[in-house]
């Protein structure tokens, strides 16, 4: 409204507003200048309420960014989040980790125990990747069985090891259906962002790359206690 009058230039803005009645509604306030030469004598427009177009244009994006199944985002909301918090990073110097996870064994507990059963786990992991301990971190859901988390929290992104085996820990959990049981696991490669990698691709190629080595390690781990088993 200060710029509107110091101006002239028209007013066009939404803003949250609380009525008398402790209402909180959206509104549009759209107006101009009104006075004798260069001399402001009135502000004059409109005073729109706006809740319901708001809020389902809100509701809209919201559906565009978010996994249908899990309630977390989807892979193009990822790819805003973290270019942006790549940026942020480089910008302020501060240390961002990304975190791939890829379920074990998650075709057979769909073959063993059904599709109903493995959107359990999926729905499972979207809330072990937004549990409170991770302080905000931006969780996604990539595709099929992978997800994604970008660590920005300052305490936990220096931390890697320590948020790695936590993920690790949360992502094994029981699942059942029709009398049968079986454990839900997860397998996390962790990434820190370097002063050279620049680009989203590059980053989660690194990240990738980590966990592509820690899926080697553990179905070798796997392997030999198989071995010790049968001897």
């Amino acid at each position: 409204m200060a710029r509107a009058v110091e101006t002239g230039a028209p007013l066009d803005i939404e803003v949250d507003f609380t009525t008398a009645q402790g209402e909180l509604r959206r509104v549009r306030v759209m107006g101009e200048c009104e006075g004798d030469g260069d001399t402001p004598a009135a502000l004059v427009g409109v005073f729109q309420d706006v809740t319901e177009r708001h809020a389902l244009e809100v509701t809209l994006r919201r559906t565009a960014d978010t996994d249908s199944l899990t309630g977390i985002a989807n892979r193009a909301a990822f790819d805003r989040a973290l270019d942006s918090a790549m940026l942020r990073a480089h910008e302020q110097g501060t240390p961002l980790l990304l975190a791939l996870v890829d379920l074990d064994g998650f075709k057979a507990i769909n073959d063993t125990l059904g599709h109903t059963a493995g959107d359990d786990v999926l729905r499972g992991v979207g809330r072990v990747l937004e549990a409170p301990w991770l302080k905000g971190s931006f969780a996604a859901r990539l595709g099929g069985d992978e997800f994604a988390v970008i660590v920005d929290d300052p305490v936990l992104a220096t931390s890697m090891s320590h948020v790695r085996r936590r993920l690790e820990e949360a992502l094994r959990f029981p699942i059942a259906m029709g009398g049968l049981a079986m454990v839900s696991a997860g397998t996390v490669g962790i990434a820190m962002l370097d002063h050279d990698c620049h680009t989203i691709r590059d980053f989660v190629h690194r990240a990738d790359t980590i966990l592509y080595q820690a899926k080697r390690e553990r179905v070798g781990e796997r392997r030999r206690s198989d071995r010790k088993t049968a001897a």
